[in-house]
């Protein structure tokens, strides 16, 4: 991950504490990213759907999800 504290020791010691935090940041950026795409994809994908088509989606579409 890193190879150096960020703080100002300046010894080229990792942070253990430190450097696990970074870990989960990293980790929750990913996560949003995808998370970003998917909504990205979703907001294209309703935003092609001609508005007398929407109601239908939106009525019938959680009926079919959830198994009628």
């Amino acid at each position: 991950m890193r190879t150096q504290s960020m703080g100002g020791g300046g010894n080229g010691e990792i942070d253990p504490v430190e450097d696990e935090l970074l870990g989960g940041l990293e980790h929750l950026a990913q996560k949003t990213h995808v998370i970003t795409r998917w909504a990205d994809e979703m907001y294209e994908f309703v935003k092609s759907v001609p508005q007398s088509a929407s109601f239908l989606l939106i009525t019938f579409l959680p009926l079919l999800i959830d198994g009628g």
